[in-house]
Formats: structure tokens, C-alpha cells, sequence
């Protein structure tokens, strides 16, 4: 059964009551799955034969969801949401929830398939235990109609203004993956195959992989620990053997059986993950180590893992915008930079290549703009009159490189965009506002962006 933290035991029954206001009840009830009917009215699909009927239209127009869900079901082996139900004398109508109450269904008894290969499939996700953990599942249950409705049109009909629910925004749902590490993909996986191979985990040991992407869910975290991970390849920013022993430790405390495990509560937000991170760095691993671009012939050690069939997981597609969605916003909390703030988060959520190319172009020149302003302002110099758009950012490049942002390599990269050459360069970025034929493309835009990206990140530092 899957309780309500908000539900309290009425005279000792399994009945939970939940208050609405009011005087109004929700009641949370067990309900045997065999006594749950599929809405044949239901909104998704328009009026039915019977639950039969729902079950193929399900099943049919619904496929890859149906299929994914079933298998979520099978993997949590839970719920995470109350179906919605109505009382009908001899059996319970699913008002909101068919789909999860429909996989439960069939999973329970594949035959109820109209196909053979339905019902093949979902025979194929059978596990030890499935009817103790399915058979009754804990439902809302409501008895007037007119609530029902009022649900699902705040449920499903959009925000309404507020009213109904607001879904996230791509920014919001961004930092909901940064914060849990749900968009590192593979990351969990590849580690443990890593340490497994070194010898430094036992071929037993299976490593809570959602804890661990957790831990390590965006690329400056997986930074202060000495490593990166795109593509499905893990590489090694300081020394290997470093680098390992601090993967090792991480992945001892996410196992150990002791009573300083690392769990799920310890990694909640950034400043958690910060705090068990200055942890290691308190205790002599190698965190924060490494350098912002490596030197000339002292490239990163890089492993490519081929991912084996059973626990896996599928790939991110990349980024179809200018900023990856991994990045940290570095004007955030900065009141002094709040349309700096803004552009970015347009640039990282808002705009998208081969629908917005021009506005990428035309707000990352900006972007820039404002970027190297803050920085000069605040470390006190001022720019010439009339100086060049091209000099001023060298300025700034230079007082970056003096004060170690990052070395002599990457700003020679940076010397190409004082030039007036095409393509990469300040030159480019001005013809992209101000020359009617100047068409900007998204290699040159990333090109420039690359070039670029360390002067906006450390402007505010």
C-alpha cells in the first residue's frame, strides 16, 4: 500500500481520511485491482464499448506510454499517484489514473491483453511478488461528480491562470534535473564499471545509481571532484589514480552498511552536496583540483564505456541551445545583473537553433557585452572612448589571465575573436547586428561560444 503523508487511521482500519476544508473529505481507500473498472467515458478517448474497449484504445494509441510505464511500474514496483475513483455500488469507475490502473491490470493478468504480443509483453515483466505488492492499490475516492470534474479540469485542462496545474518551465524543470542528477544518464553506471574494473569495488557491489548521479548532477560538481562525463565517457581532470581514489571513497559511503551512510537525505540540494564534498576535501582527497584548461600535452585521460545490456539507462539528446542545460547560471542572486541573468536563461531554455538563430546571435553579443562591463566596473578600470568592442574584451581577457581564471592556452584560443577575421571574432558578432546579409549559423555561433564562455562565467568573480 502506498500511504498519504498527510492520511491518519480511522477506529484502526486501513481507511485514510484526509481533510479538504470545508468540512469536505478525501478519502484514500485500499482497493482490490479486481474490482477497479477502466472508464469507457473516459476524456482521453471520447465514449467507449466497455473497459475492454479502453484497454485496446489504450494500448494502441498510447503505445511507447504504456510500454515505458508498465516497465517504470514494474522497476519502482510502486505508485506514485492515487488513482481517482468513483464508488459504483459493485465495483469502482477510475476517473483519473486508467493508464497506471490498466498497466496494473494487465500486469496482474497479462491474458486481459487484445493481443498476443500485448500479452506477451507484459508477461515478459512478471517479478516475485507482483500480487502482493499490486493486488489492492490505494485509491482517492470520491463520490460527487461535480468534484471529480473540478479535479480533472484542474488536473489536466492547463494552469488556467493559476488556478489549475502549473507545469515547470524548461528552466525549472533544468534545475529539478540539476538538483536530482536525473539528466546525468549513465553516469552512475559508468563509474561503477570504472571502479569495478580497477579493482576498486566488488563485482557483488551494485552502486545506488540515483543516488550517485545525484550526487554529481551537474559538470561543476562532477568538476570539484577531479572529473567530467558527457557522451557516455568519463574523463579524468586531474591525475587518474587521484581521481579514482575519490570515486572510490564516494561510492564506499553510498554502500556501506555503517551509520555514516551517505543517503538520499544527505544529497537534497547544492548546499548538501557542497557540504559532503568539503568533507572529502577536509579528510585529503582531491577535490577542487583541477585546472580550468589543462596545458599543451598534458591532455585529460578520457574512458570510453561500453554500456552491456540489463542495467541501463538511454541517452540525453544534446543541447538544441546555445548554453548547456548542465551549466550554472553565474549571474544568479546578483541583483546588479539581473538582465544578464535574464539572457541567459533565454539562451539556455528560451532559444533554440534553426528556429531562433538571429536572436542566439544578436543576444549573445549582448550577453558578452554586459559581461565584460560588470567586470570592468567592478575591478575599477575604465575603458577608452571610442574603444573597440574587440579591445575591451581583451582587457578584460588579460585581467582574467592575471588573476588565474584560466591560463596561457586558453586565452591565445581567445586572441582569434580580437581579430577581424570571420567566423570567430568580435568582428563576426558585430555583422551579425548590423550587416542585413550576415546570416549567422549554429557551428559559428557555438564556435564563438566556446571561445567566449570563460569570460561571461568569470565576469562576476
Amino acid at each position: 500500500m502506498f500511504a498519504s503523508p498527510g492520511a491518519f487511521l480511522v477506529d484502526g482500519s486501513r481507511k485514510a481520511i484526509q481533510s479538504c476544508g470545508q468540512g469536505a473529505v478525501m478519502e484514500l481507500r485500499p482497493i482490490s485491482v479486481s474490482l477497479l473498472r477502466l472508464n469507457p467515458h473516459n476524456d482521453r478517448h471520447g465514449p467507449l464499448r466497455d473497459e475492454s474497449a479502453s484497454i485496446q484504445w489504450l494500448l494502441e494509441n498510447r503505445t511507447l506510454h504504456m510500454r515505458a510505464l508498465a516497465r517504470d511500474i514494474v522497476k519502482t514496483k510502486r505508485l506514485y499517484e492515487y488513482p481517482l475513483v468513483r464508488d459504483d455500488l459493485e465495483s469502482f469507475i477510475v476517473f483519473d489514473g486508467n493508464r497506471r490502473t490498466c498497466c496494473i491490470k494487465l500486469l496482474l493478468n497479462p491474458a486481459l491483453a487484445p493481443s498476443q504480443e500485448w500479452t506477451d509483453f507484459f508477461a515478459s515483466l512478471q517479478f516475485e511478488g507482483l500480487d502482493s505488492a499490486f493486488s489492492k492499490i490505494d485509491c482517492e475516492v470520491e463520490s460527487d461528480l461535480q468534484i471529480i470534474d473540478e479535479k480533472l479540469y484542474r488536473r489536466h485542462t492547463g494552469s488556467q491562470e493559476g488556478v489549475g496545474q502549473s507545469q515547470w518551465d524548461p528552466s525549472g524543470k533544468s534545475f529539478f534535473l540539476q538538483r536530482t542528477g536525473k539528466d546525468s544518464v549513465g553516469l552512475g553506471q559508468t563509474i561503477e564499471m570504472v571502479l569495478k574494473a580497477e579493482g576498486l569495488l566488488a563485482p557483488d557491489v551494485e552502486l545506488p545509481w540515483s543516488n550517485l548521479e545525484r550526487l554529481l548532477s551537474s559538470e561543476p560538481i562532477r568538476k570539484r571532484v577531479g572529473v567530467s562525463f558527457a557522451g557516455g565517457s568519463l574523463t579524468y581532470l586531474n591525475d587518474k589514480k587521484s581521481n579514482l581514489q575519490t570515486l572510490q571513497k564516494i561510492a564506499d559511503d553510498l554502500t556501506t552498511k555503517t551509520k555514516g551512510r551517505l543517503v538520499l537525505g544527505d544529497l537534497w540540494n547544492n548546499a548538501m552536496k557542497a557540504k559532503y564534498i568539503d568533507g572529502l576535501k577536509a579528510d585529503g582527497f582531491a577535490i577542487d583540483n583541477a585546472p580550468s584548461v589543462r596545458s599543451e600535452g598534458d591532455g585529460p585521460s578520457v574512458v570510453v564505456v561500453e554500456k552491456p545490456k540489463g542495467r541501463t539507462k538511454g541517452r540525453v539528446a544534446r543541447d538544441k541551445s546555445l548554453i548547456a542545460s548542465a551549466d550554472l547560471n553565474p549571474f544568479l542572486n546578483n541583483p546588479e545583473c539581473d538582465r544578464a541573468e535574464n539572457i541567459w536563461r533565454e539562451l539556455q531554455f528560451e532559444l533554440e537553433f534553426d528556429r531562433h538563430d538571429n536572436a542566439i546571435a544578436v543576444l549573445m553579443r549582448v550577453l558578452l557585452e554586459l559581461a565584460i562591463n560588470y567586470y570592468a566596473r567592478k575591478q575599477g578600470f575604465a575603458f577608452p572612448a571610442n574603444e573597440t568592442f574587440a579591445r575591451r574584451f581583451s582587457s578584460v581577457a588579460d585581467s582574467m589571465l592575471n588573476r588565474a581564471f584560466f591560463d596561457n592556452r586558453a586565452r591565445n584560443i581567445m586572441r582569434k575573436f580580437e581579430s577581424d577575421k570571420p567566423i570567430v571574432s568580435a568582428h563576426s558578432m558585430h555583422q551579425y547586428v548590423h550587416n542585413p546579409d550576415f546570416h549567422p549559423a549554429q557551428s559559428d555561433l557555438r564556435s564563438i561560444w566556446t571561445v567566449i564562455r570563460p569570460v561571461v562565467m568569470n565576469s562576476v568573480r
